[in-house]
């Protein structure tokens, strides 16, 4: 496309890639655009997604479809669909109430309570050296 006929903004970046892709004629819907410079890309990246490149007065729309293995390392980046970053959420939430239930169980059985203090307590002085150095 020419980029005389659309304006290659970065303030509306999203109006920008509805207006290309509306010139283009090109059907495709996503929930946010990124990108700075000449390029924008359309996110979610973890299914078909688009690049945007301005190049010598012409807009460049280049289809990226991912294979599996990139649209799980997409997931996992926090660059799906905001239903999937619900769910890890949720996921997320869960694991805590599963870690703090299980700290609870060992510190309330007498059999476990040493144990589970001595190894809660050197996971966390761990995990508290861990990020002071890195």
């Amino acid at each position: 496309l020419s980029a005389e006929q659309i304006e290659f903004q970065q303030e509306d970046k999203v109006a920008t890639v509805k207006a290309i892709l509306q010139k283009a004629q090109v059907e495709h819907s996503f929930e946010t655009v990124v990108g700075g410079g000449n390029n924008l890309l359309t996110r979610p990246s973890s299914k078909q997604h688009f690049l945007f490149q301005l190049e010598d007065g012409t807009i460049t729309i280049i289809e990226r479809r991912p294979d599996l293995m990139r649209a799980l390392v997409e997931l996992h980046k926090g660059h799906g669909p905001s239903i999937f970053k619900v769910y890890q959420e949720f996921m997320a939430g869960a694991l805590i109430v599963i870690l703090l239930s299980g700290l609870l169980l060992g510190v309330l059985s007498p059999v476990l309570r040493r144990k589970t203090t001595i190894i809660a307590s050197t996971g966390a002085l761990g995990f508290i050296a861990f990020a002071m150095v890195f």
